[in-house]
C-alpha cells in the first residue's frame, strides 16, 4: 500500500521529459541523426498521453528553461538542460502547485492543533524523505536504470520525543 499519490501532470511531464532525453541520447549515439525537436503529437502517442494535455504541460516546461520550442514543420520540443543535472523534483516542482502537501505544513494555516500534535513530525518527515529522494533522482539516472530504493530507515529510538519539541523543530525549519 502506497500512501503517496503523484498526480497526473508529473507522471505526464516526467513521461515527456523522458522521451525527450531519450531522442537526444539517440541522436547523440547516431552521428547521422541530426539533433531536431520531436512534436508533442509523436510524444503523446508514445507516451500514450492526450496531446491537448501535454499542450499545458509543455510550455511550463519551456518557461522554465527545461525544453526550447521550434516552430515551422521542422518545429515542436527538445531538451535544453543535460539529464545527468535535471533531477526529477525540479521537473514535478514546474508543473505542481506550490501549496503544502499537508495544512499543517502551511505557514498560513493557524492550526490550533499544530504545537501539541504528535503526527505533525511524521508528516513533515515523510514529506522531507519524499523531497530528498526526488532531489536525488535525474533525468539521466531513470534513462540508464540507475534508480534504486534508498535505504531510509536507520536504527529506532529507544526514547519517544515530546510532541511538543517535535512542533517546535518544525516550525524552526519552516
Amino acid at each position: 500500500m502506497s500512501f503517496l499519490k503523484i498526480g497526473t501532470r508529473s507522471r505526464y511531464a516526467l513521461r515527456f521529459m523522458i522521451e525527450l532525453a531519450e531522442v537526444e541520447r539517440a541522436a547523440r549515439s547516431d552521428e547521422t541523426r541530426r539533433r531536431g525537436y520531436v512534436k508533442l503529437r509523436t510524444v503523446a502517442s508514445s507516451q500514450d498521453i492526450s496531446w491537448r494535455y501535454l499542450e499545458q504541460i509543455a510550455p511550463a516546461l519551456a518557461e522554465a528553461g527545461m525544453v526550447e520550442t521550434g516552430r515551422g514543420p521542422l518545429g515542436g520540443y527538445r531538451l535544453l538542460r543535460n539529464p545527468a543535472t535535471l533531477t526529477v523534483a525540479e521537473i514535478l516542482a514546474v508543473v505542481e502547485s506550490d501549496e503544502a502537501p499537508m495544512k499543517c505544513f502551511d505557514p498560513e494555516d493557524d492550526c490550533s492543533r499544530r504545537a501539541g500534535c504528535a503526527a505533525t513530525f511524521l508528516w513533515k518527515g515523510l514529506s522531507d524523505v519524499v523531497d530528498k529522494y526526488l532531489q536525488s533522482v535525474t533525468l539521466q539516472d531513470l534513462l540508464d536504470g540507475r534508480v534504486t530504493v534508498p535505504k531510509l530507515i536507520g536504527a529506532r529510538h529507544d526514547e519517544p520525543v515530546p510532541p511538543d519539541a517535535n512542533a517546535s523543530e518544525i516550525d524552526e525549519k519552516a
